[in-house]
């Protein structure tokens, strides 16, 4: 059964179209030291996971995040990565 990733994707676009827009979006998450639109969006996708059925924490999704940045297909390899956790087939667990 293919992953299904398209709602991960919406998540991590519209966080992506939004950043900037609060003032505090770029500053640094005092626990997880990471953007805080960055931490907003993967609370949002641990959400996403529950209401799917999924098991996730945030530091989980934090780092499939992490992993997921610097590629050149960032949003799509978020998305993959959290569509695996999703599914209990990640192997950041």
């Amino acid at each position: 059964m293919p992953l299904e990733i398209q709602p991960y994707d919406a998540v991590i676009s519209k966080a992506l179209k939004a950043r900037g827009q609060k003032k505090d979006d770029f500053d640094r998450h005092p626990v997880h030291h990471e953007p805080r639109y960055v931490v907003r969006m993967c609370e949002a996708i641990v959400s996403l996971i529950s209401q799917r059925g999924g098991r996730a924490t945030l530091e989980l999704v934090l780092r499939a995040e992490r992993c997921a940045s610097g590629h050149v297909d960032y949003q799509h390899k978020c998305a993959l990565y959290c569509a695996e956790i999703e599914v209990g087939a990640s192997a950041l667990a």
